[in-house]
């Protein structure tokens, strides 16, 4: 395959499918990652392909078009809303859709990794949660696998309770119904508010962790973006460093008064 085969192949794909331009531009990343992870198995044509003038060319297409592409950023989801929908869930005893809302509150992860997490891969003591993700978008943008440690405040004896009754089960879902489990928990997002979706935890949670005043280095890791940079940016910290601005004000007249 030459550089030019490599763009006609993605630009048709972005018109097939489509893909946005940040798809686009996301499918190429994953690509020069998997190349800088493991060249010697990546055949030379292919590694000409990737390091191309044409690729370069065609990136700075993508550049623009993603630019010109209005970016859809989830609405992020609030502490008491989460309460709300896990509390309604539980109540109605769809409990698989309440641990996923727990589960992707609690590690800030996206929904994909969220539904192919392996039961052998989640440790549980009292709140106190590490889970190790092995697949999903998250490790394919990190290089490798990652364990989140983390914390499930009083809803650690729902999760154990069903940890304990998939222990031996490959996936924390069933493969089979994750799709009605998902429909399931759009269904109660929509419900507490319009706005949201499977999207609005992982936003929430990361946003409600960087307002809280947690270090730059550990909201990193919870994210797995590269730099702070891109953080901010998928926060939209416009409104959330105005919020914190705010609180700093309000506790700053302690000193005063």
């Amino acid at each position: 395959m030459t550089g030019q085969q490599l763009v006609n192949f993605l630009d048709g794909e972005r018109v097939r499918r489509p893909w946005k331009w940040s798809t686009v531009d996301t499918k190429i990343g994953t690509l020069h990652g998997a190349l800088k992870r493991s060249q010697l198995d990546v055949p030379p044509h292919l590694i000409a392909a990737i390091q191309s003038l044409e690729l370069r060319e065609f990136q700075r297409k993508v550049l623009f078009g993603k630019i010109e592409e209005k970016v859809n950023y989830p609405a992020p989801m609030t502490r008491s809303e989460v309460v709300n929908i896990i509390t309604s869930l539980k109540y109605e005893e769809r409990e698989d859709a309440a641990i996923f809302v727990i589960l992707a509150w609690a590690t800030t992860q996206r929904p994909g990794c969220i539904t192919t997490l392996k039961t052998r891969n989640i440790t549980l003591k009292k709140d106190k949660l590490s889970v190790l993700f092995d697949s999903g978008k998250g490790v394919r943008a990190r290089g490798c696998a990652y364990t989140v440690h983390t914390k499930v405040g009083e809803w650690h004896g729902l999760l154990n309770k069903i940890l304990h009754r998939r222990r031996n089960e490959k996936f924390v879902f069933n493969q089979k119904t994750i799709n009605t489990v998902l429909t399931t928990v759009r269904t109660a997002f929509k419900a507490e508010r319009p706005e949201l979706e499977l999207r609005s935890t992982r936003r929430g949670s990361l946003e409600s962790l960087a307002l809280s005043g947690v270090k730059s280095d550990v909201l990193l890791n919870f994210s797995g973006h590269s730099n702070l940079k891109m953080l901010l940016r998928y926060l939209r910290w416009g409104q959330a460093w105005g919020e914190m601005i705010k609180k700093g004000q309000k506790a700053g007249k302690a000193l005063w008064d």
